[in-house]
């Protein structure tokens, strides 16, 4: 792969050619967000009724990766602890362990996984909980997880499956058929990608406010 400057496109030498360490993923790694406007080809999609529609979580994004051993939670910035507790004896995995044990089950070796961790409540997304447990030390989180309910890792993504590539090279509906494939229960730490097609973008809306969705990823 190749690494590139901070906030730039600028190509660093030297190219690396060992592969990923799924193990021990690189502090500079960096997948994919959706982007907030439109393109005229999937608005003309979009218009016919032949658009992708995804359920956009309301929680915070993380990293699930799986090498030679367990599985570990990386945050969205690639940090294994907390913010105050970086370097200190509480990973990220000791602060969520029932998504960990799940995880580690589901995941073959060198494999990640894309996510949020969301507090689903009847449907509806509890951010407020989630910023909660984000934001204090570990045995508090675990003790709120454990009185007012446990986050679950919702997969919206499959990047790396077995060693193989999968967000560069294959189709994204493969990648979501992949994740209704993992047949995970209901209600469990693990949640799949909620997918749903329109016929206009008005009648997505509708469905949108009905259900109390924040919003979706669209492809």
């Amino acid at each position: 792969y190749r690494e590139v400057a901070p906030g730039t496109v600028t190509y660093l030498d030297p190219v690396v050619t060992v592969g990923i360490d799924f193990s021990n993923l690189p502090e500079s790694l960096c997948f994919y967000k959706p982007i907030n406007t439109i393109g005229a080809g999937l608005l003309k999609k979009l218009t016919k009724g032949e658009a992708w529609y995804s359920r956009k979580r309301n929680g915070l994004a993380h990293i699930i990766s799986k090498g030679s051993g367990r599985a570990k939670i990386y945050s969205r910035r690639m940090l294994r602890y907390q913010d105050d507790e970086v370097g200190g004896e509480f990973t990220l995995d000791i602060r969520y362990p029932h998504v960990v044990d799940a995880a580690n089950e589901l995941m073959p070796p060198n494999s990640i996984l894309l996510g949020e961790l969301v507090m689903d409540r009847k449907g509806l997304d509890d951010f407020k909980h989630v910023q909660s447990i984000s934001k204090c030390l570990t045995p508090e989180a675990i003790a709120l997880q454990a009185n007012k309910g446990w986050l679950s890792y919702y997969i919206w993504d499959v990047a790396f499956w077995g060693g193989e590539d999968l967000v560069s090279k294959a189709p994204v509906r493969r990648r979501y058929d992949m994740i209704a494939d993992f047949n995970l229960p209901v209600g469990g730490p693990l949640r799949p990608i909620e997918l749903a097609t329109f016929k206009t973008p008005e009648a997505a809306l509708v469905h949108a406010k009905k259900v109390g969705w924040e919003g979706y990823v669209v492809v």
